[in-house]
């Protein structure tokens, strides 16, 4: 996303797609990437490159602190110590922030407490460290800000002149005002979503989802530390930092190594953050990356104070013997039949070396590279809308993963997975009409348990029979899954053409007043079906184009009372993405537009009123039937006995719930009869209240559009419980009303 906005829109594209990435998470990470892509080109996999200039930068500032410090022999020792924890080591395997984040803690550490903090360099260096810093990640400061505190205070007062004092006071202030700028660019649009992830982080939703309530219990404290010295440290260097304490307390030390030396300084750097992570909910052990320098350093230093000279290369060829051990038997084959290093109960090595240390094999990728380029690199690709319904949820084949690897193809297509709500074949045969797939990935034998989807699988073979039974579906693709013993197959929706046979049943069922309407001298409307649907309407129109041209138009759907007043709206495009991507249709070609309309949608509804639109200003007027709006618009009376009672609402609601999904929910809604008061929306979680918002964020387009003040637009995160694996619908509803937002609901599946 980023590199597209650079690539599209140039430095201005970039910094406004950089400055609203994300919304709740700094996306420094994110836009490391870019220049080896705009080297490179967009295909190419830049995260190990980073992932090992990362490794070149920490292994540099670690070893100049050590040297600072004492001398060579440490920082080449403590450099050898962090890179073979198994934090460290499966970080530096992995494009996750915390290793780029304690990469900066180190250079901060060695250009604040080692180099002087004088001169406009130092100064402007410091201050850009530490916005990139924020830029890595909000916890940033946890990790310097008391060693630098107590570094602050001390130079402040060692001055004795107060105009020395005054000089030192506004060094470190120009460092945090710097600083501050830097990472300015991203919190200051996003303020209010970061300051509401971070407190649910600590202390809501979120840190219930991944945290203890418990947080102070000794068995949870217990367990924080045991994991602590297994998973990042590995018992083995664990028993040797406790070793070094008694050395440091009971032998004799080589001479001039009477003490540490900046003691204070690796005291602070790991104490303060430790406390605070430790009392924290969530525990997660990638947070103590940026601490483990500090024992590294600590053991070297060590290592170097109590042993002989002439023995130093043997004993740190000892120390290092385990790790070097460990890391060769997770890479060559005479290391499988020692796993975990167990000693009885002991557990030599650390037990999370699985995870951390051995890079993701492709044995279970199975096809997805090959069904994502079948689908987007094939003769005709997804167009803006296009989506990919995928009837299987597992490890490697699955939504997220093959969303990912459609944005890396430039793919411009959306995964989805069949609702959870969906428990009976006309449920399904409805919602198979509503989102209208364009491709659909099915697995027909399912050989293993966690091959299963989540939803039942009466469901699943439902839906496979639903497509190789449905003529539209064309089969594009076949595979089999590896040694499971089952086969994928790939569909695609063929265009809806329809036979003329099909046409006359069609037209001699339509609404009165729809039949062979001319819409301008672009379609016409053979007539429209209204047929009961789960306790709302669903709507066919049969079209055909009298002309070669693009599909470009939108369909815009009303459903009015009897004063002509719009009650709620079910607009869509003619294609999805048409404007961006249309599609033309030959003259003569008949298709189906099939319509859901709603109960809620319905309720007070006396008719139904339709016409064709382009943006801004373009209507196809229709040449017959009940009309206004100029003409622009068509009426169907809604029969009576699926008519719904009218509710009190004094309202004249629009809007729209333009996206919901993973990374979050937005749409926009205003009553133009009050047209700069903000409207105040339920967001529902498959039919329950997950939220209230308000809409009240200024949009440009919005205001240009007319819609009062332009601030009727709203966001939020999409909240941690719903990231869960299972299918949700969400739907948005004004607050006092049943008025529900068009394009809602919609339907997703997150981790």
């Amino acid at each position: 996303m980023l590199f597209d906005g650079l690539r599209d829109h140039g430095i201005i594209g970039f910094a406004r797609t950089f400055s609203h990435l994300f919304g709740i998470r700094p996306p420094l990470i994110s836009a490391l990437p870019v220049p080896f892509y705009v080297v490179f080109g967009r295909e190419f996999d830049p995260r190990f490159l980073i992932g090992a200039g990362f490794v070149i930068l920490i292994s540099i500032y670690l070893f100049r602190i050590a040297e600072s410090f004492w001398s060579p022999k440490e920082g080449l020792l403590a450099v050898a110590i962090l890179q073979t924890m198994p934090l460290v080591y499966g970080l530096s395997r992995q494009f996750v922030v915390e290793y780029g984040l304690a990469t900066l803690v180190v250079m901060w550490i060695y250009y604040f407490h080692v180099q002087p903090v004088s001169g406009v360099w130092p100064i402007a260096r410091l201050g850009l460290l530490l916005g990139l810093g924020l830029l890595m990640k909000v916890s940033f400061p946890l990790y310097i800000a008391a060693p630098a505190a107590v570094q602050a205070v001390l130079a402040i007062r060692r001055r004795v002149d107060w105009r020395d004092r005054a000089a030192t006071i506004a060094r470190f202030g120009c460092i945090l005002l710097v600083g501050g700028l830097t990472a300015g660019i991203w919190y200051v649009p996003n303020w209010q979503t970061v300051t509401a992830f971070a407190h649910s982080a600590y202390n809501g939703t979120v840190a219930a989802d991944y945290g203890s309530a418990h947080v102070f219990a000794a068995r949870v404290l217990l367990d924080y530390f045991v994991v602590v010295t297994s998973g990042t440290l590995s018992t083995w260097y664990s028993c040797l930092l406790v070793l070094a304490s008694a050395a440091w307390l009971l032998l004799p030390k080589r001479p001039g190594c009477s003490r540490i030396g900046r003691g204070w300084l690796l005291a602070m750097w790991a104490a303060v953050p430790l406390v605070v992570l430790a009392s924290s909910p969530n525990k997660e052990i990638r947070y103590l990356a940026p601490l483990l320098p500090v024992a590294a350093l600590w053991l070297s230093r060590t290592v170097i104070a109590f042993c002989p000279p002439r023995r130093l290369v043997a004993a740190s060829a000892l120390l290092l013997a385990v790790p070097v051990f460990a890391y060769a038997c997770s890479s060559f084959p005479f290391g499988r039949g020692i796993p975990g290093f167990a000693v009885g109960r002991f557990q030599v090595w650390s037990p999370h070396l699985a995870w951390f240390a051995v890079a993701p094999g492709d044995a279970g990728a199975w096809q997805q590279s090959e069904i994502i380029d079948t689908i987007c690199h094939g003769p005709d690709p997804p167009r803006e809308g296009d989506r990919l319904l995928v009837l299987l949820s597992h490890q490697y084949l699955n939504i997220e993963n093959l969303g990912y690897m459609a944005l890396r193809a430039g793919c411009r297509l959306q995964m989805i997975g069949v609702a959870g709500d969906i428990t009976t074949p006309d449920q399904l045969q409805r919602w198979m009409d509503q989102v209208r797939p364009k491709y659909v990935l099915l697995v027909p034998r399912v050989p293993e348990p966690e091959l299963a989807p989540p939803f039942a699988n009466p469901m699943k073979n439902e839906a496979e029979r639903l497509i190789t039974s449905d003529s539209d579906f064309q089969q594009i693709y076949r595979a089999s899954l590896g040694a499971t013993g089952a086969e994928c197959l790939l569909y695609r929706r063929e265009p809806v053409i329809l036979a003329r046979d099909t046409l006359a049943w069609a037209v001699d069922g339509s609404v009165p007043g729809s039949r062979d309407v001319g819409f301008g001298s672009r379609f016409l409307l053979h007539g429209v079906l209204l047929t009961p649907r789960d306790q709302g309407l669903q709507m066919e129109l049969f079209w055909e184009s009298l002309a070669e041209q693009p599909l470009r138009y939108f369909v815009f759907v009303h459903l009015i009372d009897q004063s002509g007043k719009i009650l709620a709206q079910a607009d869509y495009e003619q294609v999805p993405g048409a404007r961006a991507s249309p599609r033309m249709a030959q003259a003569g070609q008949i298709w189906r537009d099939t319509v859901p309309l709603s109960g809620d949608k319905l309720r007070g509804a006396t008719g139904i009123a339709f016409g064709i639109w382009e943006p801004p200003q373009t209507f196809l007027p229709p040449d017959r039937g009940d009309r206004d709006w100029d003409n622009r618009r068509l009426i169907l009376s809604v029969p009576r006995d699926l008519r719904r009672p009218a509710s009190a609402v004094s309202a004249h609601y629009e809007g729209r719930l333009e996206y919901a999904g993973c990374d979050g929910i937005s749409g926009w809604a205003w009553d133009a009869l009050v047209p700069d008061v903000q409207v105040r929306i339920r967001i529902l979680n498959d039919g329950k209240l997950l939220m209230t918002l308000i809409a009240d964020r200024a949009r440009p387009d919005l205001k240009a559009a007319g819609k009062g003040n332009g601030a009727h637009a709203f966001v939020s995160e999409l909240p941690a419980t719903l990231k869960d694996g299972r299918p949700h619908t969400i739907a948005a509803k004004t607050s006092d009303s049943d008025f529900e937002l068009p394009n809602s609901p919609q339907h997703l599946t997150c981790k």
